[in-house]
């Protein structure tokens, strides 16, 4: 691929990856304290039919942090557009992991050029609430003394028993090294903002397809996120890094959806 760099709303610089040539595009966003590498198994599969493009969120990755204080889903869902700006093409599917899923719903929720479908793959599973905001920082506490240490002991539990035990404990460690300030300011802001008004302009464009991919480790509400005009697709006997752990499979599932 070829590495390019543009700036944010804010003046945070962030970096994409461009593989391949194509007119269709599949741009995909990353999860929590992660960054763009997490879909490099998505990445010789799907290059062959579209361009795909790969980013580092300000504060992950090779991106910057800038003069930004607040690590919102908003502005996450800026750098995205910021990267949308400089490409050129005929459709546009976003592909959100995780936190990467609100992410990818901000900015479908203001971009409409050529945007055809939002995948989000294994966060939308029960339906979302805003959770008070001191209940959040009295969640968060521990991970201020320390992140490192609680991060550690915290991404374990997000895979299931049959789960590669090295490749956990890279992600573990990946995960835990990333920078506390972004990771706790954009965790906080996860779970206590209301998405409502997210959703609701969403289902206003008409046009736009969205999909869910889960892992089956916890039960998804399928009524409740068919009733906002999702299709949901439960890949079994898989968890959260099932890009990673169970590409084929995972890769199937997203193409079948995007041929939808």
């Amino acid at each position: 691929g070829e590495t390019f760099e543009t700036s944010s709303k804010d003046g945070v610089s962030i970096t994409y990856t461009v593989y391949g040539y194509h007119e269709d595009v599949l741009l995909f966003v990353h999860c929590w304290t992660c960054d763009h590498t997490y879909w490099r198994a998505q990445i010789p599969f799907f290059s062959k039919q579209y361009r795909v493009v790969t980013l580092d969120l300000g504060g992950h990755g090779n991106s910057s942090i800038g003069n930004r204080k607040e690590w919102t889903m908003e502005r996450f869902a800026e750098d995205v557009l910021s990267v949308i700006t400089d490409l050129e093409y005929s459709s546009l599917t976003l592909v959100g992991h995780s936190m990467g899923a609100i992410v990818v719903s901000k900015t479908a929720a203001k971009q409409s050029r050529n945007l055809r479908k939002i995948i989000c793959v294994d966060y939308l599973i029960s339906p979302l609430q805003a959770k008070i905001k001191a209940e959040v920082e009295a969640g968060l506490e521990p991970f201020k003394k320390d992140f490192y240490g609680m991060t550690k002991r915290f991404v374990p539990n997000i895979f299931n028993a049959s789960a590669d035990a090295n490749l956990k404990e890279r992600i573990a460690e990946d995960m835990a090294q990333n920078n506390p300030e972004v990771a706790i300011s954009a965790a906080a802001y996860l779970a206590a903002t209301d998405y409502t008004q997210t959703f609701e302009a969403l289902q206003k464009n008409v046009s736009l397809k969205k999909g869910i991919v889960n892992a089956d480790k916890r039960p998804t509400d399928v009524a409740h996120y068919s009733k906002l005009g999702f299709t949901v697709d439960i890949i079994e006997n898989s968890h959260h890094f099932m890009m990673l752990d169970q590409p084929e499979i995972c890769n199937a599932t997203l193409q079948k959806i995007q041929k939808d």
